[in-house]
């Protein structure tokens, strides 16, 4: 439930579990059938009304994108009411009404539809587990990722953190979802003749095992978290097509990003260093050659380095990981932005070996052999959610920075685009800070710049963890407080140490690969059987 970010997690676990043995069928809102058929051998049903959808197309959905710090907990409890959280309800017991499954797994919006209760309404022995890509549960050691305090109070001030734990359970979840969890229960054990059962403030889930699939690496298990909750790492598929040898050779060389030339980019975005500006440094030392420069026929007179023009970054609309718009780009002269390979929206062939557009993935090529830094702009959901279109493209409109200018392309593509063959071929990735997308980036080895887009979620608490880990440059810099000045700091700072950026995080990334979150994921629901 959520975006592609959300469900990618519980595709890649089903496709475990397949692979030893069990048969699997997930349920998700129906836009995601055709992305979960992509993986072999789950079964697709539809789990009823799409959280991305009502977001977009209902009253109560525009109230939550536009509703400030002062009425967002009106327009949340407008927003989960009992159609919502009643579609998933009544969906999750039609199945398992038919199933009679041996595991229930729920995710984080399904249990609080109180949808841990249908195995015990319905008198089967069913294990419940759940499956969280969030903390979901009181700890001292960082505050509620929900509840828009970032990471909280460092150690010493414990009780901040607890306490912020508390005003959400008081707050929003007693006060938003268990009234309705509880009204679903009540009427389907009216309909089923069999006495109501009463729920908590876990939903009828207190005490279940509880898989987290994010990486320890990135944030380790609280000491006052209990034997049932675990971090099993980040959950993963497989990339989706087989990349062909010369890219996947080019790859493993890290050949995308020229992180060799860290000192020009230092002296590129400090001009007391070298004396030049920071668009021409950088101009001299990352422009693509023209066309007609690769044909041998020399630099125009206005492509030349000293015409102070910069370089330019030029953007490419794609679909990104989270199924939502995102922008992909790279340094190249200005002029030469009109011959670019730039893809077209009316070009939908794929390259076989990379499965990416193919004007997006010859455009990488291009920007790999003339061994340019590739900026990558995704703010996954966020472009669905947080912002209507005119409002994205007044805020991409402002980024017009010293470093790097930034054009892009007039239509966007709309074929979603796998972020395991897209990032690796990047240097640096801007995105929302969702947990699906900051797992991505970091197992592709590329540091960040994160810009949390909606208040009261976990997205500032990843973007604060990113920067605390040294994948990502600070200060904080949030949609609120956007400008580009502001995005012009954070991408010369993140450019001018590219290097150390990039290493702290392919070191990450190598724990990330070692920790096999399916693999133990797997393990513990097999656990619950045994």
């Amino acid at each position: 439930m959520g975006t592609r970010g959300d469900v990618q997690p519980f595709c890649a676990l089903g496709q475990t579990l397949k692979k030893r043995g069990w048969s699997v069928t997930m349920a998700a809102p129906a836009e995601f059938q055709e992305f979960v058929g992509s993986f072999e051998g789950l079964e697709f049903a539809d789990i009823g009304r799409s959280v991305q959808k009502e977001v977009m197309e209902t009253p109560e959905g525009m109230a939550m994108r536009t509703a400030g710090s002062l009425k967002v907990f009106s327009a949340a409890r407008a927003f989960f009411n009992e159609g919502l959280l009643g579609s998933w309800f009544q969906s999750v017991l039609a199945l398992c009404q038919y199933l009679q499954p041996t595991v229930l797994v729920l995710s984080s919006f399904v249990q609080l539809c109180g949808a841990g209760l249908i195995p015990d309404l319905l008198g089967l022995r069913t294990r419940v587990l759940l499956v969280h890509t969030i903390p979901m549960d009181l700890t001292s050691e960082f505050a509620c990722p929900t509840a828009g305090w970032g990471l909280g109070a460092r150690r010493g001030l414990g009780c901040l953190n607890s306490l912020s734990w508390v005003a959400g359970q008081k707050l929003v979840v007693e006060r938003i979802y268990l009234p309705v969890a509880q009204r679903l229960a009540d009427a389907a054990a009216a309909r089923l003749h069999v006495p109501a059962l009463r729920l908590d403030a876990r939903f009828g889930c207190e005490g279940r095992t509880t898989l987290y699939v994010y990486s320890p690496s990135v944030l380790p298990k609280p000491a006052d978290w209990g034997p049932q909750l675990h971090v099993v790492g980040a959950v993963f598929a497989p990339a989706h097509f087989t990349i062909r040898p010369d890219v996947a050779a080019r790859l493993a060389r890290k050949q995308s990003v020229a992180v060799s030339r860290r000192a020009t980019l230092k002296r590129a975005a400090d001009p007391q260093a070298g004396g030049a500006a920071p668009g021409a440094a950088l101009s001299r030392a990352l422009s693509i050659p023209t066309p007609a420069e690769m044909a041998g026929e020399g630099p125009s007179d206005e492509d030349s380095p000293g015409s102070g023009r910069g370089i330019t970054t030029a953007v490419a609309r794609v679909t990104g990981h989270g199924n939502s718009d995102a922008l992909a780009g790279a340094g190249a002269s200005s002029s030469s932005l009109a011959s670019s390979t730039l893809p077209s929206p009316a070009l939908e062939a794929l390259d076989p070996g990379t499965g990416l557009p193919l004007g997006l993935q010859r455009y990488l090529d291009d920007a790999a052999a003339a061994r340019v830094p590739v900026v990558y702009f995704g703010l996954g959901s966020m472009l669905a959610t947080a912002f209507d279109g005119d409002r994205i493209e007044e805020i991409l409109g402002q980024v017009k920075v010293t470093v790097c200018q930034l054009a892009r392309s007039g239509t966007p593509l709309r074929a979603p685009v796998d972020h395991g063959t897209l990032l690796p071929q990047c240097a640096l990735a801007v995105h929302h800070g969702g947990a699906g997308t900051l797992h991505s980036v970091l197992l592709a080895g590329k540091p960040s710049i994160a810009i949390p887009c909606i208040p009261m979620t976990d997205q500032r608490f990843w973007a604060e963890l990113l920067i605390r880990h040294r994948v990502a440059p600070g200060p904080l810099l949030q949609i609120s407080a956007f400008s580009a000045a502001r995005l012009n700091k954070l991408l010369v700072k993140a450019l001018g140490n590219l290097e150390e950026y990039t290493a702290n995080a392919e070191r990450l990334a190598r724990r990330i690969y070692a920790e096999d979150g399916a693999g133990r994921a797997a393990d513990l629901i097999e656990a619950e059987i045994s």
